[in-house]
């Protein structure tokens, strides 16, 4: 049981981390094109990796946890299950 819940800790460090790092990366983007008078296709593209960067955390990264979260309840059925048979 401890090795699961150790797996558990770990997948939520990850996760937690990198939403953290993808908002930091987004503000220090954001900060850096309105601050720093850029212009022309230099702005273009640090907005282009702003929206490319957008739909991570706001599409892929709850996607993720909900996959890891049914895989840890399957996880957790099964090796129930598995238990009842065998007494």
């Amino acid at each position: 049981m401890s090795q699961s819940i150790n797996q558990v800790y770990s997948l939520v460090l990850i996760l937690g981390l990198t939403g953290v790092l993808l908002g930091v990366i987004l503000t220090v983007l954001g900060k850096m094109a309105s601050s720093t008078g850029i212009t022309g296709k230099a702005e273009l593209g640090i907005n282009k990796t702003v929206d490319a960067i957008y739909d991570i955390p706001n599409t892929w990264l709850p996607v993720i946890v909900i996959v890891a979260i049914a895989g840890i309840i399957l996880f957790l059925v099964m090796r129930g299950l598995a238990g009842n048979t065998m007494r």
